[in-house]
């Protein structure tokens, strides 16, 4: 499971790419108003977890892990928890009470056709 400062870290990297370590602090200063000791304690975490990596030397940090995997690994985390695995409680709940669009309903259409086991 990311913690939310593991999160901002990657979010970072996953938009910008390989980034020197100052500049993501300077990065985590401006979007989350982090100091620097701050900023690098949670590199290291993040390091320390193999989440990101780091060319030594410039100190330039990258993403070991892609958005699309680290969002397939949360929800199903979150599908575990809260709802006994059940991908299609946890896509309900989701849902909720918010109203699609004919072309939402149709794009979530198209993915289960995707995914199902008849594809």
């Amino acid at each position: 499971m990311l913690h939310e400062s593991e999160l901002r870290v990657l979010e970072i990297l996953w938009n910008k790419g390989d980034t020197a370590a100052k500049d993501l602090a300077a990065s985590l200063k401006q979007s989350v108003g982090w100091h620097k000791s701050t900023s690098y304690t949670v590199i290291q975490k993040c390091i320390g977890k193999g989440l990101i990596g780091r060319l030594e030397g410039d100190f330039i940090c990258y993403a070991n892990l892609e958005k699309a995997e680290a969002q397939k690994k949360e929800a199903s985390l979150l599908a575990d928890k809260m709802f006994n695995g059940s991908a299609d409680l946890l896509i309900a709940s989701l849902l909720g009470s918010n109203k699609l669009t004919n072309a939402q309903v149709n794009q979530l259409r198209n993915m289960v056709q995707e995914f199902s086991e008849e594809a």
